[in-house]
């Protein structure tokens, strides 16, 4: 599998190959608080449109498809900015830190395994399969929220390729 990992990806053999993991519980934690503060404490409210100019560059560096961020990742854009409001207020700092483990983590994981997949999509989606299937019972009722902060993680260059 190391000297034809061209084969390897073809066939789609990369599932015998290590699993990609990673330790949700930190994620799962910012998940858990962040969903609190939004439907406990709507004090935190969402600005008018996320801007990264240079997102298109970066969905091309990653391979992240334009169907997927046309139909996945632009749904979640609204959310963006409670997300980025709720890490910055300083009495949310303990979270933000741990939030900044979690990316520094899956980043790391991310560019160790990148080559198992071909499109970040799959990455993203993997990402999210794990946190769900080990925790399903504590993110009942907030999938939505993991899904959009692997994205806010993506678009705010916390993950994947940057230049």
């Amino acid at each position: 599998m190391k000297e034809y990992p061209d084969v390897v990806r073809a066939a789609e053999l990369n599932r015998l190959l290590l699993p990609f993991e990673f330790d949700e519980s930190d994620l799962r934690d910012v998940i858990i608080f962040l969903h609190k503060q939004i439907k406990e404490n709507k004090k935190v409210v969402a600005q008018a449109g996320f801007e990264y100019p240079g997102l298109d560059k970066k969905n091309e560096l990653n391979k992240l498809s334009k169907n997927y961020f046309e139909d996945v990742v632009k749904k979640s854009l609204e959310d963006f900015d409670k997300i980025r409001k709720f890490l910055s207020d300083s009495i949310n700092q303990d979270i933000e830190e741990i939030y900044a483990d979690a990316a520094s983590e899956l980043n790391a994981k991310i560019a160790l395994k990148r080559e198992q997949f071909y499109e970040f999509e799959q990455v993203l989606e993997t990402c999210y399969d794990n946190m769900v299937r080990d925790n399903a019972d504590i993110l009942k009722g907030k999938k939505k929220l993991v899904r959009t902060l692997l994205h806010y993680m993506y678009c705010n260059c916390d993950i994947g390729i940057k230049e």
